[in-house]
């Protein structure tokens, strides 16, 4: 199959309203979310500490002998989810302190042994006399390895190898909540708890990490087809990012930066890899625009902190007049308008007021119809 392509003419009559970046388009109203980050609320983190707890759990069971397997099951669950203890880190005053904390030390490779030993603690008073304390801390140390190792196959990514280096790791194999991923664990995990067989969680162990090599496969795929696009266009790309939408492995959101712009599209990785043109946005220079303002501002150290964060990818929301957004990720994977950002006060060039962090979610009936038309492939 070849390269599928719309325009976004047509893209917007079945889908939007006909406006692109209005008022009276896309845009929705929006709540400031402080630290509440969009992959960390309501199911969609319900399923993720879920999926951290599975593969936490059957590593542990997988290292037990049957008479064990259920505290084995108990103690790779609750280390696998610990690491998330510091989405609790929050401040008032500070907006964006829970983006540079979370999936940061709890996070490092080098405090799994203390993450595991910290569970171990945790469990002992009730599983003393279930078990030798060396036992429980394998199996709650067995847990929490699986966690940051998990969080670095996301599209979101984690700092793995802090304090080292401050770079987030993000192998983008999966996205950040995959229902595939969290069954193939919850069949092993449950088939293992249930019946005492080590060898269905093993089982559960190798068809995620089967799971996680067909997301590498399809990563390397669209890379690739971006490459091409690009070339075909005369463009070297300076930088290129390619990531998974949500809770599938077919459709992926890919940009690149050339001469000043991102340049945005949607592939869906099927059988053959059909392109999906989004459109291109100015890349945002802080350091040019924001050159009033005093570099010692608190203003201007918001804005270079959420800089670092989304790893220089920062680009004005075209929905939301003062909104700087992080251009990684959106709703649908051909769209520019980012789904978080930080909101400048209205008197920033004063260096006055503070940050605020916002999302901006949409979930009605025509974007979700979208998104599973782009998936099911309905659109050449």
């Amino acid at each position: 199959m070849g390269i599928g392509v719309i325009t976004n003419r047509y893209w917007l009559a079945q889908y939007g309203n006909g406006e692109w970046t209005t008022a009276t388009g896309w845009q929705r109203p929006h709540k400031p979310l402080g630290l509440q980050l969009p992959c960390s609320q309501g199911s969609p983190a319900l399923l993720d500490i879920l999926t951290h707890g599975l593969i936490g759990g059957a590593l542990a069971q997988s290292l037990a002998k049957k008479h064990r397997l259920l505290v084995a099951s108990l103690a790779g669950f609750v280390g696998g989810i610990l690491a998330d203890i510091d989405i609790l880190v929050r401040s008032s005053e500070d907006p964006l302190l829970n983006l540079e904390v979370h999936r940061a030390l709890t996070h490092w490779l080098v405090f799994i042994p203390v993450g595991g030993l910290v569970a171990a603690l945790i469990l002992w008073p009730l599983l003393r006399r279930t078990l030798p304390f060396r036992k429980l801390a394998l199996f709650t140390t067995a847990g929490y390895a699986t966690h940051a190792l998990l969080d670095a196959c996301t599209s979101y990514g984690t700092q793995l190898f802090g304090p080292f280096s401050g770079n987030p790791v993000a192998w983008n194999l999966i996205s950040v909540v995959d229902p595939v991923a969290t069954l193939l664990l919850m069949a092993g995990f449950g088939i293992a708890l249930t019946r005492r067989q080590a060898g269905a969680a093993r089982v559960g162990v190798a068809l995620m990490l089967t799971y996680l090599t067909v997301g590498g496969l399809q990563h390397e795929r669209v890379r690739a087809q971006v490459q091409s696009i690009a070339a075909g266009q005369g463009h070297q790309p300076e930088r290129l990012v390619v990531k998974p939408t949500l809770g599938n492995l077919v459709l992926w959101r890919t940009l690149y930066e050339f001469d000043g712009h991102y340049y945005i599209n949607a592939i869906r990785a099927g059988f053959g890899t059909d392109a999906i043109p989004g459109d291109r946005t100015p890349v945002l220079d802080y350091q040019s625009a924001f050159a009033p303002l005093e570099t010692d501002s608190r203003l201007f150290q918001d804005i270079e902190r959420f800089h670092r964060f989304a790893s220089g990818y920062l680009v004005w929301h075209p929905e939301q007049p003062g909104v700087i957004g992080d251009v990684r990720y959106a709703m649908l994977p051909h769209e520019v308008a980012p789904i978080w950002g930080i909101r400048l006060p209205a008197n920033w060039r004063t260096a006055e007021g503070t940050v605020s962090f916002e999302h901006f979610r949409r979930t009605d009936v025509e974007t979700r119809q979208a998104f599973l038309d782009m998936v099911l492939g309905r659109i050449q």
